[in-house]
């Protein structure tokens, strides 16, 4: 089937971008992947490197091939080239100051919550040479104050068990797993009687068994710390192959697999002070309806079950990477999910690294 501008091509054994891009005459098989996830319409169509067979591939017909060839000559005409960045892991030690702002928006009504803490991150090789980052929070304070309340207090009192973290990193800087559980463990049982002592009532009790739970009788911590919205922030730039021009992917969002289809750019390349600009801007693809999250049983159960429209969303953010550290400096990030046509929740990230 032929469009205006491109083709649909049945992906066959033996065919590769490289190999496509040859036969079709463009000079660079990037940009036959750049023109695929532009157009394709499902973001688990999005390709990287390799296609598999019998996958579709969004192919650009003869028009656009000259088109997209002119484009590169032009690129290399006018632009001047581009530093390529790679987070550093063995020199990293570094602080940032964390503030996350989450406003949930319900009809004309907000309620907006600020919490803020300063986060360490050392990064180790342990003798296993495994990837770990050792992750240390600290200085919390919520909506500009010390915790106060018996609530606030417990939480944080709780959390002490869970730092410091050591994560274990892939090759491509995504976060698969804790690898000090164990230490965790003891310590939370350490001060679990401690918390017992100081904390009680109906609620304290239900939290520290809640807590108790997550860390002794599943692997919730795991999975919450796999998707954890700042440290995935942080880390989102290095895990993608092509740092220095515009690409494609497609990411899972948090622990609901919401998925999300981000382009990434380089806005500018300041050689003077040897840094970039990075921009990514999302789309989400959620197929569930905020009912389906509310009442997860109530399509089998409830015969007058009403799916809801689907949840939408977006993420917009910027980094400041500096090129000679491989780290990055500054970050805004703005999440924002819609709901329901009057429910949505906006969180936005602002992550400044402290001069250490």
């Amino acid at each position: 089937m032929q469009t205006k501008d491109y083709i649909v091509y049945k992906i066959k054994t033996g065919d590769s971008l490289k190999s496509l891009a040859e036969r079709i005459g463009l000079n660079n098989y990037k940009q036959l992947q750049d023109f695929h996830n532009t157009i394709c319409p499902k973001s688990e169509q999005l390709i990287n490197f390799e296609i598999t067979k019998g996958n579709t591939l969004y192919v650009p017909d003869l028009k656009e091939v000259i088109s997209l060839n002119n484009e590169i000559k032009k690129d290399k005409i006018n632009q001047s080239p581009l530093n390529t960045f790679k987070l550093k892991l063995d020199n990293l030690i570094v602080s940032y100051n964390v503030t996350i702002d989450k406003t949930v928006t319900t009809g004309v009504a907000e309620k907006t919550n600020k919490i803020a803490y300063k986060l360490d991150l050392n990064y180790l090789i342990n003798k296993d040479n495994l990837r770990i980052l050792r992750v240390a929070k600290s200085e919390f304070y919520i909506n500009k104050n010390k915790p106060q309340s018996k609530i606030q207090q417990l939480a944080l009192y709780c959390s002490k068990a869970y730092y410091p973290m050591d994560l274990v990193l892939n090759k491509h800087g995504n976060i698969v797993g804790i690898n000090n559980m164990s230490e965790i463990k003891k310590r939370w049982l350490d001060n679990k009687s401690n918390l017992e002592a100081n904390f009680n009532g109906d609620y304290a009790e239900k939290y520290i068994n809640n807590v108790n739970k997550k860390l002794l009788e599943s692997n919730q911590l795991e999975k919450a710390i796999i998707s954890d919205t700042v440290l995935n922030t942080i880390l989102l730039p290095y895990q993608r192959l092509n740092k220095t021009s515009k690409t494609v992917f497609n990411i899972s969002y948090y622990k609901y697999q919401i998925n999300l289809k981000v382009t990434q750019e380089v806005e500018s390349n300041d050689t003077k002070n040897n840094a970039l600009t990075i921009l990514q801007n999302g789309i989400v693809e959620d197929t569930r309806s905020y009912k389906d999250l509310l009442n997860p049983n109530d399509v089998n159960n409830n015969p007058f079950y009403v799916k809801l429209p689907k949840i939408e969303g977006a993420l917009n953010s910027s980094y400041l990477v500096n090129l000679e550290q491989g780290l990055s400096t500054k970050i805004k990030a703005n999440y924002h999910i819609d709901y329901t046509t009057n429910k949505s929740k906006t969180t936005i990230l602002t992550i400044n690294r402290i001069n250490n």
